[in-house]
């Protein structure tokens, strides 16, 4: 266990709360879990690593729900930083007071700090109850309680504004009693002499121009519309926000009559003195209106629109993380020749073969949708490169090309049309990587336009090595991402990365660059001293050979080296080098040290286990658990070895082999859990893999109630897209998503079979609910 006391008197340092109590309350885990999570992230600890090695401290939180906590802990920890920060500069400039202190000690938020600060700063217009202590009033706001009926109400009203107290009531009273969103459809710009001229690139930007009521009608849902705030969706938030920001919606917040009933009794007990004299009454009632009409009302409004912005944002994030984590652990379909197509009109289909290594075979732009010359011309194309499968981009054009290929299988004009299938590719962010630095470097004869098409057959050959490649937020597997703070989505996204990247491991010997810096522990700067390691030293006998690596110091190792393995097939040596398991450095102690010299080769011999993901620092545990099974070392990974752990597991209690060990029930747990892993196992099994077909069906020939049989492209906070091997995308709405009487959560790649609800073919929408969900093929 951790020195609970002493982390939290060092994060409790400017404030009056720890991010480890409020940690638990956000996510409902216990409290010295998350402290234990909070130790763990403050010394530099990664999430696949705590989430994978150390879970027996944290409650074994699942990954997903870590890596949202470790976000927020960082955005606590900016709130620490900041509160801190602006304490210090109040008290240099003479303005702290303990009600500001406290104020500022209690905040776990920016807005909440800067709503306290902004008042306070330098440059900002003063509040009414500064602006009357420069004119002399501070005086008159204290005579009230002397009956003195001369008062200044503005001044007056501001210290109830400033009152913890009554701010406090009044936010509970927000969260308990009914408060209203409403909206209605902004009025048009009235028309003026100007309204002729050429929309300006504002007016462009926001939808303004010809199509600016078809844009308008996207929000036709919100045009007169009352909800209340605790029953809106965050993709309902994001949707009016939007609306708003493009000035075709109006918003407002309607706080209810028993909100300021309850805030004036709450005021008068808190101000009024029994012995007052009815005009002192009528003072403190007039600032007592006045205090919430102008300041505390409008507060109050800003407060709930934050937190609906911050609930839909929260909400679109988790969506895009959910969906990246899916689509990057997509199976790779290895082992075979692939046909990208990046669909097009104008500018033809661009076409890559790429074989079973990834190696680019051939190139071709064929004008598919222009007539049967083309047609042939894309037939010989195909036969001549002998391709296993066909991936086709699902952008423009997609459809159309998908309905050719389809036809061309069906009429068997194919030489392989027998065994030859088609199936759908994301194909977003290609077109950037396209023309990217890497891509030059990686197909530097290539046009740039082709290399889309590589990317696309790569996707489906190994869905992992080829979309780390790109920046996550282009992937487009989530909603309203340009609405969203960049910095907290790109952050998010990264960790998914680092997340998927890591727990399905990297083959130290052959991972490019762009893996090795998204695995746990590592980053840009140490991957390149990996790969110069590599190119200058050869390739790595062990794990434990990490570290002579510079820069790759203990904790560096410890975070990355359960998540690296070494292959020994893929142990080939760099031309003129030779893999002698050889100590690197330094040479001249060896020769001084013999014995030492024996220890190192010892240290970098080939070991078993970094074919596994156990972490070397339970080598020795594992060891011992293996010689008490009577198994050899050296056949880990092997069918036999793997039938006789997973016996000798069923026979014995992990508590008792946990005490002979030495060491925790968890330890034992993952131990266990590793070695019944064969040295090839691959994560990212136990998803689905890609849905291929032969031919398609056209919308006009579905009718209400046909089963169609598609897979997940897309989720959102309202349903599902399925591609169902139709010309129309289909949509479970989250109404549609259940089975057997209870909701489904679906993602990415999952395979599933769907009842047509809707055909609306004009409108190009087909709505389907949720019939099987298929179980993946082990």
């Amino acid at each position: 266990m951790f020195d609970q006391d002493e982390d939290r008197n060092r994060e409790n340092e400017g404030v009056r709360w720890d991010r480890g109590q409020v940690l638990s309350q956000m996510f409902a885990e216990p409290v010295w879990a998350v402290r234990n999570l909070v130790s763990l992230l403050d010394s530099e600890c990664s999430v696949p690593f705590i989430s994978r090695y150390r879970r027996e401290k944290i409650n074994e939180i699942e990954p997903d729900k870590l890596r949202r906590m470790s976000l927020a802990n960082e955005e606590l920890k900016g709130v620490v930083k900041k509160a801190t920060a602006v304490l210090v500069k109040l008290e240099k400039e003479e303005k702290l007071t303990p009600e500001i202190q406290a104020a500022l000690e209690s905040a776990q938020s920016m807005d909440e700090i800067e709503e306290i600060f902004a008042p306070l700063k330098s440059a900002s217009k003063k509040s009414f109850a500064e602006r009357a202590r420069q004119n002399g009033l501070e005086a008159l706001v204290g005579e009230i309680e002397r009956n003195v009926e001369v008062v200044d109400f503005a001044a007056f009203a501001e210290k109830f504004k400033l009152d913890g107290d009554i701010v406090s009531h009044l936010k509970a009273l927000c969260h308990e009693l009914p408060v209203l969103l409403k909206c209605s459809r902004a009025a048009p710009k009235a028309s003026t002499a100007d309204s002729k001229k050429e929309p300006s690139r504002g007016d462009k930007e926001h939808g303004r121009g010809q199509d600016s009521d078809r844009e308008a009608m996207k929000f036709e849902r919100f045009f007169d519309s009352t909800d209340h705030v605790r029953n809106l969706h965050p993709h309902q938030i994001m949707a009016i926000n939007r609306g708003e920001a493009l000035k075709y919606l109006t918003v407002k917040v309607e706080l209810s009559e028993a909100i300021y009933e309850r805030y004036a009794t709450f005021v008068r007990r808190k101000a009024i003195r029994r012995d007052a004299t009815p005009a002192c009454r009528e003072i403190v009632e007039t600032a007592i209106k006045d205090a919430y009409d102008r300041l505390l009302e409008p507060k109050m409004a800003r407060m709930i629109r934050t937190e609906l912005k911050l609930r839909g944002e929260s909400a679109a994030i988790d969506s895009f993380s959910r969906n990246l984590k899916s689509l990057l652990l997509l199976p790779p379909v290895g082992g075979k020749v692939i046909l990208g197509i990046d669909p097009g009109f104008k500018h033809g289909c661009k076409m890559a073969v790429v074989g079973r290594n990834g190696d680019v075979l051939d190139t071709l732009v064929c004008y598919l949708h222009s007539g049967s010359a083309e047609g042939k011309r894309f037939v010989r194309f195909v036969d001549d490169s002998e391709c296993d499968l066909i991936a086709i981009g699902n952008g423009t054009a997609c459809r159309e090309t998908e309905t050719v290929v389809a036809s061309m299988l069906q009429r068997r004009l194919f030489r392989r049309s027998d065994t030859l299938a088609f199936c759908i590719v994301n194909e977003s962010g290609s077109s950037i990587y396209s023309v990217s630095e890497l891509a030059v470097r990686e197909l530097p004869e290539m046009d740039a336009n082709v290399r889309s098409a590589v990317s696309i057959a790569r996707r489906l050959q190994n869905p992992l090595a080829e979309l780390v490649k790109i920046e996550p937020r282009h992937l487009g597997v989530g909603m309203y991402q340009h609405d969203l703070p960049e910095k907290k989505l790109e952050k998010a996204l990264n960790c998914v990365a680092e997340e998927c990247v890591s727990f399905v491991g990297v083959d130290l010997n052959v991972a490019d660059e762009l893996l090795l810096q998204r695995v746990s522990g590592l980053g840009p700067a140490k991957a390149k001293k990996i790969l110069e390691w590599r190119r200058q030293k050869g390739p790595f006998i062990n794990r434990q050979q990490l570290r002579l690596v510079k820069d790759i110091g203990a904790k560096t190792f410890e975070q990355c080296a359960g998540f690296i393995k070494i292959n020994p097939e893929t142990i080939v040596p760099n031309q003129g080098q030779n893999t002698a398991a050889e100590p690197v450095e330094p040479a001249q102690k060896t020769a001084k040290k013999p014995r030492a010299k024996k220890q190192k080769t010892e240290a970098y011999a080939l070991d078993p286990l970094d074919q596994t993901h156990v972490h070397p620092e339970s080598y020795d545990v594992c060891r011992r658990l293996i010689a008490r099974m009577k198994l050899d070392v050296n056949s880990v990974g092997k069918r036999d070895f793997i039938q006789q752990v997973s016996q000798y597991r069923k026979e014995h209690r992990l508590e008792q082999l946990a005490d002979a060990l030495e060491t925790e029930v968890a330890v034992v747990r993952s131990l266990f859990e590793f070695l019944q892993q064969r040295t090839d196992f691959d994560y990212r099994s136990a998803f689905q893999m890609p849905l291929f077909r032969r031919d398609i069906r056209r919308a006009e020939d579905l009718r209400v109630g046909d089963l169609l049989t598609g897979q997940v492209e897309n989720v959102t906070d309202f349903g599902a897209f399925v591609d169902c091997g139709v010309s129309i995308t289909g949509l479970i709405h989250t109404s549609k998503m259940r089975l057997a009487g209870r909701q489904v959560d679906l993602e990415i790649g999952d395979r599933v079979v769907v009842k047509v609800e809707r055909v609306d073919v004009g409108r190009q929408r087909l709505a389907v609910s949720l019939s099987q969900r298929c179980q993946p093929v082990p």
